[in-house]
């Protein structure tokens, strides 16, 4: 899946508008787990080619992107794995309210 992304302006003049520039914004598909359970020999093989950069693009100008609960369960494995794999990575980890994932898993075992 590939988006455009364009940051909204701030207020600083470090992020007005003619300093604004457009990023493809990469999306894995499905949730790869690949740092929580692949081997990292494997990282050029099997990892990398989930985010395909088109050929007008430049890494400076792409985001990838991806989502893996596993990680959140195996964080003290997945974690340094990451940073020596993507010394560079900004990692966003982002928790649902408790009491609305729980209310979620509910009503999803509820309908089976």
């Amino acid at each position: 899946m590939k988006y455009d992304a364009l940051p909204r302006p701030a207020g600083s003049e470090a992020l007005s508008e003619p300093t604004l520039r457009r990023v493809q914004v990469h999306f894995a598909s499905g949730e790869p787990n690949f740092f929580a359970f692949r081997p990292v020999d494997e990282f050029a093989s099997t990892y990398l080619p989930l985010f395909p950069l088109d050929g007008a693009e430049t890494p400076q100008q792409t985001v990838t992107m991806e989502k893996s609960p596993a990680y959140s369960q195996r964080f003290c494995t997945a974690a340094p794995r990451i940073k020596q794999l993507i010394p560079s990575v900004r990692l966003v980890y982002l928790l649902r309210d408790p009491v609305a994932r729980a209310y979620s898993g509910f009503k999803q075992v509820r309908a089976r």
